[in-house]
């Protein structure tokens, strides 16, 4: 038996297959065996009537490493960690005409609930929806998310600090008078460059994360529109110039 004629790279070319897949809203997940009970929770119970193979649909949407099969159980329970914002959880629990989700992210479960709500409006399948909100989880959040923001602000900060020393060095000819530290810093130049450019995806996610659960934080509880669109934005700026811990948290628990 013969071979038939191999394609040559260019042939090959021609006939590759283009493939997409979606992005979930929550695929900075991955699955974990354990769930933290201690940690302020927060709750969003759906009822109706909606089967085991509709919750589980809905839980793919939002996630991966999900099994392809709906459960044969009367109920099941998924636990996840976020692998980006520092560890924040979430735990599905679900089977025919109930299911529970909770978390330590209130925009964690805020994504769940508007897909479900939009699917079951989607299928006509009538559900009620409830959340109880932990305000005490908005803080442990910020808490969990500080490491990375301060990371990066000390890092946007060197790299002013490195620019400044930067044009020093070059309008004068001695800046032998600078200490060791600012020495290091005009060395690290070119590092702090590429290390900020490295980091500044990631950082722009991690603002948009704070960013969703300040607006969340008010839209659970019923209030939206423009005004909080408006603290949106400034909240962003205020991590892109001002960040700090205590500051971020003040800014939270400013009155609306």
């Amino acid at each position: 038996m013969t071979e038939g004629p191999r394609r040559s790279g260019q042939e090959a070319a021609d006939f590759s297959e283009l493939r997409t897949y979606p992005v979930k809203p929550l695929s900075l997940h991955e699955r974990v065996h354990s769930f933290d009970d201690s940690r302020p929770l927060n709750t969003l119970t759906v009822t109706g009537a909606f089967t085991m193979g509709e919750a589980h649909g809905w839980l793919s949407m939002c996630l991966s490493e999900i099994p392809l099969r709906s459960p044969t159980d009367d109920s099941v329970t998924f636990n996840f960690a976020s692998t980006y914002n520092g560890g924040t959880q979430l735990q599905a629990t679900y089977g025919k005409g109930r299911a529970v989700y909770r978390s330590d992210n209130l925009s964690t479960v805020a994504i769940i609930k508007d897909l479900i709500s939009k699917e079951a409006t989607r299928k006509q399948i009538k559900i009620n929806v409830s959340i109880e909100v932990s305000e005490d989880s908005i803080i442990h959040c910020l808490k969990i998310f500080h490491p990375k923001m301060e990371y990066f602000f000390n890092l946007r900060r060197k790299l002013e600090l490195a620019d400044a020393l930067k044009d020093l060095e070059a309008n004068q000819e001695d800046i032998s008078y600078l200490n060791d530290e600012l020495r290091t810093i005009l060395r690290s130049y070119e590092k702090l460059h590429d290390e900020f450019t490295r980091e500044s995806f990631r950082n722009d996610k991690l603002f948009g994360m704070t960013t969703d659960l300040f607006i969340d934080k008010y839209r659970m509880a019923g209030v939206s529109g423009d005004h909080t669109r408006r603290r949106g934005k400034e909240l962003l700026q205020f991590l892109q110039s001002r960040y700090s811990f205590e500051n971020l948290v003040s800014f939270f628990n400013e009155p609306f």
